[in-house]
């Protein structure tokens, strides 16, 4: 599951994600991809930080509140190191910060779902 405001970084990662032969579905909406999330089966969920309908630690702590065991990235343009540890403390997996190192990206998401990355 991918959670982002803006509509182009839904698009690129998306298609990242299906190149890598990951099904990947997109949200710009948080409030909906929390709904969907309760519906649905995800094996790990990346949110953008900063959005203007909740941002990401709220994501979080909402999806932990009902799944203890969802694995959760948050990444950010800009963000402060005591967002990044708290994000982490809270049970975020992982905090990127954008522009993404892609590599270690993609490591880390093939680590989380035990698919390697081609």
């Amino acid at each position: 599951m991918l959670i982002d405001d803006d509509q182009m970084i839904l698009n690129m990662f998306s298609q990242y994600f299906r190149n890598l032969n990951y099904d990947c579905e997109c949200y710009s909406n948080p409030e909906e991809a929390v709904a969907a999330y309760k519906e649905g089966q995800f094996d790990v969920v990346l949110t953008d930080y900063q959005m203007p309908e909740m941002n990401g630690l709220e994501v979080l702590n909402d999806i932990l509140s009902f799944d203890a065991g969802a694995q959760c990235i948050l990444m950010s343009g800009f963000c402060e190191d005591f967002v990044i540890d708290y994000a982490k403390q809270r049970g975020a997996v992982h905090f990127f910060q954008k522009p993404l190192n892609l590599k270690a990206f993609g490591s880390a998401i093939a680590d989380l779902t035990n698919m390697p990355v081609h």
